[in-house]
Order: C-alpha cells, then structure tokens, then sequence
C-alpha cells in the first residue's frame, strides 16, 4: 500500500511566523510539514517546483492594506487557489531564557510588526526598534545571539519553535487585527472546502483610473457581492493604477470579456472557498 504523501507548505519566514500558524489553523486537524522560505518568490518557485504541495501566503491586512509583492506574484502566473483564511494578529514579546523585560535594548521585527506595536515601543525606556525581513526570524536572530539586551516581536508559536521566553502578552495597539492568506497550489483548479465562493479580480485600469466607474457599473449589474475595492498605483507605469476588487461568487466568460473592454488587462485569482476566522492557537 503506497504511503500518504506528505503535506507539506511552504511559508515565507521561519518556523513560528504567522504564515506558519495561518498553515496549521487551515489544515488542522493534519499537521503540516512547514517549508520555510527567505523570500515569496522562493515560497512561490517551491510550490512550483514540487518542494511543497501549497504555500500560504498574505494577500492583505485589516490594518495596513494589501500585500503588493504577493498579489504581483499571483498574477504573473496565476496559481490555483485552495482556500482562504483570516488569522487574528497576536504580538509578543519574546527573548531569551532568563532575561527580563528591563534588560532589553533592542527589540527585533519585521517592519509592520514594530509599526503595529508602537505603543508597547514607545513605552519603554532607551529602546532602539530593527527591522528584520520576518517576525519569527527575528526570534530565530535572538536565539542565536548572546546579547542579553536583545528582543523581538512575534507570534507565541515562535518562542515556542525556537525555545524563547515571552516577556509580554498581546502588545499590538489595535485588537481587530487580522491577516487574509489565501492558500495557493491546490492540485485542481477546484475550491476546496464548503461555503460561498469568492473570486479576487486585479485589473490594470490605465491613466488616471478613469475606467474604474466602468468596471464598477459593471458589477453592479451583475449578480456578484463586491466585497472590497482598493487601487493602488501600478510601480514603473506614469499615472497607470491597478484595481484589486474582492467577489462573492463565480466570474463568467461574459462579465470577463466584460471587463476586458474596460481595461487595459485583467487577472482572476480563483475562485476558492470563503474562509473563516481563526485565533492563534494556544502554545
């Protein structure tokens, strides 16, 4: 009888980042095999590859908007999509065993993480804030260092993945903080899971976003729920926009053809299944 093939998912971070509790709150009950990568493009080339099965990946933050590098991944080769999930972001302050939160100097993250602790940050006393590419890497930095000064900002799972100590507990200023992922590599087109379906559609609308009343009138007469819009300015391109729009339900080939009269380019990501949220689990 052959073996079950491993699931495997691939993260960009380190074991404990958020990608990684996003992983297993979507597939639980199995417990994935994380695949850790340094960079989304490595994350994207091992889903490809072979390496990992998916990859988790955030698409977009309650509070600090779209994750442009992602959805530029997305749409320059669109990968089927196997579902959706929106994790609560929980902040923690993690060093090393026996060091206390007096000690610390400098304290380690990634650049939103610090951002959205700034609070915490400002009420200490003569420390200095560094940027690191990813929270739970920052963990991982501290662990492997001797500078009792040190500190870094990320999930629970973390200072569990690299036996850390947590010094404090939910530090975030905002508590209605949550990060979308959106689960790319299924090995069918298909959505997995049940409920509504959703599909995410990136169109290039052109100079000055004049088309964007257009696109909109088109929806709207469709029997599709918009359920979030947002444009951003389209990097390299003089006054050129791109337009993420979020969708309750299917896109057919006639609003598609639709849409391409009015743009300049359009991508579907999906569709997949509408996912829920989840709160970190307890370590």
């Amino acid at each position: 009888m052959p073996e079950p093939e491993t699931l495997t998912v691939a993260v960009q971070g380190e074991l404990g980042s958020n990608s990684h509790v996003a992983a297993r709150a979507f597939f639980s009950p199995d417990s994935p095999s994380i695949v850790p990568c340094r960079s989304f493009g490595d994350l994207f080339a091992a889903v490809r590859g072979g390496s990992a099965r998916f990859g988790m990946v955030p698409v977009d933050n309650s509070l600090a908007g779209s994750i442009h590098e992602v959805w530029d991944l997305l749409i320059s080769d669109p990968p089927p999509i196997g579902g959706e999930v929106f994790l609560r972001i929980r902040h923690c302050l993690i060093a090393r065993p026996g060091v206390e939160l007096g000690d610390i100097r400098r304290i380690f993250s990634h650049p939103q993480a610090l951002a959205q602790c700034s609070r915490f940050l400002t009420s200490l006393e003569a420390v200095a804030a560094i940027e690191e590419y990813d929270t739970a890497g920052a963990v991982k930095l501290i662990a492997a260092s001797h500078h009792e000064g040190d500190g870094a900002i990320a999930p629970a799972e973390a200072a569990a993945s690299h036996g850390m100590n947590i010094l404090a507990e939910d530090i975030q200023d905002c508590h209605d903080n949550f990060t979308r992922f959106l689960v790319a590599g299924a090995e069918s087109g298909q959505p997995e899971g049940g409920g509504n379906l959703k599909t995410s559609v990136v169109i290039r609308l052109g100079e000055g976003a004049r088309r964007l009343t257009a696109v909109l009138g088109l929806l709207a007469d469709s029997s599709l729920e918009v359920l979030r819009v947002e444009s951003r300015k389209l990097s390299g391109q003089p006054w050129e926009y791109l337009c993420y729009i979020d969708l309750r339900g299917l896109v057919g080939s006639d609003l598609l053809a639709r849409l391409r009269r009015e743009s300049i380019d359009v991508w579907l990501v999906g569709p997949y299944a509408e996912g829920r949220r989840v709160e970190p689990e307890g370590v």
